[in-house]
């Protein structure tokens, strides 16, 4: 999925000159909704670009955290979340000022709508700074297991 993702996402990458640096087993799997998470995550890479600066890689990782976990990180490497607005980024209409370049800052729902998104499948979505620039954010997701096939009729997987 997120091969698909960053593919719809390449001619907003390119118009910045950016790419998608991909690393992760693209065989991992997670319990979601895959329409939820398609936006959700299309919304945070659209984030990391309009946040990162002309030229700079916009890195996607996925791993297990744990046997019943995966964690799918984003990191752009713009100016970093504002301290005093971090605790908030997740909030409506909360937004950082744009990266040198980027002509829009957007209206701030972009992740505010991921995080619902997120929510709504009982996973998390959490963001921090990084010590030598830039943001990260964390998705949380339960994995899909043989235990989960076995035991479950609601959501279908989704592929990373």
């Amino acid at each position: 999925m997120v091969d698909e993702i960053t593919t719809g996402l390449e001619q907003t990458a390119l118009l910045g000159a950016n790419t998608f640096a991909l690393d992760g087993d693209p065989a991992l799997r997670v319990v979601a909704d895959r329409d939820r998470l398609r936006r959700a995550l299309t919304n945070i890479l659209d984030n990391a670009l309009r946040y990162s600066p002309t030229g700079a890689a916009i890195e996607i990782g996925w791993s297990p955290a744990d046997d019943s976990t995966v964690v799918i990180t984003v990191r752009d490497h713009g100016p970093g979340i504002d301290a005093d607005l971090l605790p908030h980024i997740f909030e409506p209409g909360i937004r950082g000022a744009p990266a040198t370049g980027s002509a829009d800052s957007g209206a701030g729902l972009g992740l505010a709508i991921a995080k619902r998104l997120v929510e709504h499948q009982n996973a998390t979505l959490t963001a921090h700074n990084e010590p030598t620039g830039g943001a990260t954010l964390v998705l949380t997701l339960r994995a899909y297991t043989r235990a989960w096939r076995v035991s479950s009729t609601t959501t279908a997987p989704s592929s990373t």
